[in-house]
């Protein structure tokens, strides 16, 4: 498991910088609709927002959110409800998003 703040392979493109802030600071009301779905059973936003951030990680240059988002929709569509696989899978995709924003803060001083 990832534990270091993680940093965009775009940190260095001037043109990205400003699309990446804005991913990273987005972060935490995607992770808030991910607990959201979990805490009410909502198999479908949690699938949802584990294939958006599938989608979107690598697009922003991070590729373990892209990965981490991955596990979650597989965990999703395995089990079909909220097991405790899915549980486990969406905790490690916040921590991934978590460091991400904290790669973000880092860069931002």
């Amino acid at each position: 498991m990832i534990t270091e703040p993680l940093t965009s392979e775009y940190a260095d493109d001037p043109e990205m910088q400003p699309l990446v802030r804005e991913f990273t600071a987005g972060l935490t009301a995607t992770c808030g609709q991910l607990r959201l779905g979990l805490q009410t059973g909502n198999v479908e936003e949690v699938r949802r927002v584990g294939h958006q951030l599938k989608g979107a990680g690598g697009g922003y240059g991070y590729p373990d959110v892209t990965t981490a988002g991955a596990r979650l929709e597989e965990c999703v569509v395995q089990a079909g409800n909220i097991d405790d696989a899915v549980r486990a899978a969406a905790e490690e995709l916040i921590a991934v998003c978590e460091l991400a924003q904290a790669g973000m803060s880092r860069q931002d001083r």
